[in-house]
This record gives structure tokens, C-alpha cells and sequence, in this order.
């Protein structure tokens, strides 16, 4: 059966990365755009990136170079599931869709969103401090996805099939153990998950769409990653739920809006005769 072509498959994986039901979603509390955010002074913010930069640098460091041999070589019935269902003829074109969605497309779509409140009226500020906040939850992301891959020292399937002369990786021996988890689709999925959670924080009544329209081209920059015979299935999903938790996390519990509840998670000793232990806290 002949496979489908690129941009067949991007085409349907937009399509199908669309809510069907995306209006009847929750909305923003009602409010006026551009609420002001907890901890978005110069100080701060530039000591949260100079912590992320020392974390990337230092899980580098750490993790050393790629294995040359595999850990986890083997896939499970699911994995070569999807990897039948996705593969296309053209890995290598499949695997440049991927990247233009993954570091353009969603970066560019942050930043929009970033900026048009303030063509609308909204504070200058805001567009900076909240550019600065997506890029600590992409940076830290990537630091988590450069550890994991050198610690699972997984195949990828291309590798796998002996088939890596037809993908992106034909001449990068050095990329055949870094499969778990894949970095461009965590990347995606933090930058479109911060910026969905930092216009609602700032009351942006689009916080819905761009949500959509991040989650849409983060899943199908995902699954093309899979298209491309880079990353399994299993890869792609965990890439997707890191980012999410990254990106949407940060925000919400380091820079959640100023004067409302606090969001927070932190754990507390329980002590008790004969036994201790440690609790979560949280706070909505």
C-alpha cells in the first residue's frame, strides 16, 4: 500500500488536533486584559533564567556524551503500532515539517500572543516578562529532554530497522540512543502550554484559541516527529505531557496573578510517634 505524503499527513494531523467541542471550554475569569503577575521584576526573572541555564548546563555536563550502544533497544506492541500507522515515504521532509512546527510555528505563536495585548492597550512590560517566562519553561525543558535521552539511551526506530539512511539522522551516528523522550515535542508543548496559561493568568479573553491553536500544532509537530521514524510513540507522549507540566506549571506556580489565590505546591514533614514522613500541600 502506497504511504501517504507529507503534507497529506500534516494536513490530517491539524484536522484532527482541532477540539471538537472547543466552545464549550472553559473561559478566562472576566476581567481586564494585562493583570499584573507575582515575581516579574528584572531581579527575579533574571535569576530564574540564570537557574535554568545553570540546570541545562549542568544535566549536560552530567549526562555525558550519547551511548554507542542502546539500553532500551527493544519496542513495545504499541510503539510499533503507531510507528506503522504514521510512517511516510518521505522521512526526511516529514522531519523539517516537524522542526518548523515544533521551534517556529509555536514560538511564533507565543510571541503573538505575548504582544497583542499590547496593541490593544496593554502594558509594554507584560510582552517582555511574559517572552522571558516561556523561554525559562522551553529552556528548562530542554535540559529535561537532554538528561532523559542520555540516560534511557533508547534506539530510535529508524536505527532499529536498519532504515536510518532515509532519515535526518542518516549521517549523525551519534543521534541513534537519544530517543526518550523527544525534545521538539516537549519544546512544543511548553511553549504552547505557557503561553495558553500566561493569557489566562493576564485575563486575555484569546487564552482559549491560542490554546487550541498551540495544542493543535504542538500534536502535530509531535506525531510527525513519529512520521519521521525519529521517535516512537511512547516518546512523543511523554514529550507532550513534560512540556505540558513545564510550561503550564511554571507559570501558574511561580508567577501566578498578583492580588488573586495563590497556586502552589510544597511538602511538609508529618511527624508523628514512631514514624515520619513527608505530606503535599497545596494551594488553589
Amino acid at each position: 500500500m502506497r504511504r501517504p505524503s507529507t503534507p497529506q499527513v500534516l494536513l490530517l494531523l491539524l484536522l484532527l488536533a482541532l477540539p471538537a467541542q472547543a466552545g464549550d471550554a472553559p473561559q478566562p475569569p472576566p476581567g481586564p486584559q494585562g493583570h499584573e503577575l507575582r515575581h516579574t521584576g528584572p531581579l527575579f526573572l533574571a535569576g530564574e533564567l540564570g537557574t535554568t541555564l545553570v540546570l541545562l548546563a549542568g544535566l549536560t555536563v552530567v549526562s555525558g556524551d550519547p551511548a554507542a550502544s542502546c539500553r532500551w533497544c527493544e519496542p513495545g506492541g504499541f510503539d510499533l503500532s503507531v510507528r506503522e500507522l504514521l510512517l511516510v515515504e518521505d522521512r526526511r521532509a516529514a522531519a523539517r515539517w516537524s522542526h518548523v512546527l515544533s521551534m517556529g510555528a509555536t514560538g511564533g505563536l507565543a510571541l503573538a500572543s505575548h504582544a497583542l495585548p499590547a496593541f490593544q492597550g496593554g502594558p509594554l512590560r507584560h510582552v517582555a516578562e511574559d517572552t522571558l517566562i516561556t523561554l525559562n519553561a522551553a529552556l528548562l525543558t530542554t535540559a529535561l529532554s537532554r538528561f532523559a535521552k542520555k540516560v534511557a539511551d533508547r534506539q530510535r526506530p529508524g536505527f532499529y530497522f536498519g532504515e536510518q539512511a532515509r532519515t535526518e539522522a542518516a549521517d549523525k551516528p551519534r543521534e541513534e540512543n537519544l530517543s526518550f523522550f523527544s525534545g521538539d515535542t516537549s519544546w512544543a508543548f511548553s511553549v504552547a502550554s505557557s503561553a495558553t496559561a500566561l493569557a489566562w493568568l493576564r485575563g486575555n479573553r484569546n487564552a482559549l484559541w491560542i490554546g487550541v491553536a498551540g495544542g493543535s500544532i504542538a500534536t502535530a509537530a509531535g506525531l510527525l516527529r513519529s512520521s519521521a521514524d525519529m521517535h516512537w510513540g511512547t516518546d512523543v507522549l511523554t514529550g507532550a505531557a513534560v512540556g505540558t507540566l513545564v510550561g503550564a506549571g511554571l507559570p501558574l506556580l511561580l508567577h501566578g496573578r498578583e492580588g488573586g489565590p495563590l497556586v502552589g505546591a510544597v511538602l511538609v514533614p508529618q511527624l508523628a510517634p514512631g514514624r515520619a514522613g513527608l505530606s503535599l500541600a497545596t494551594s488553589f
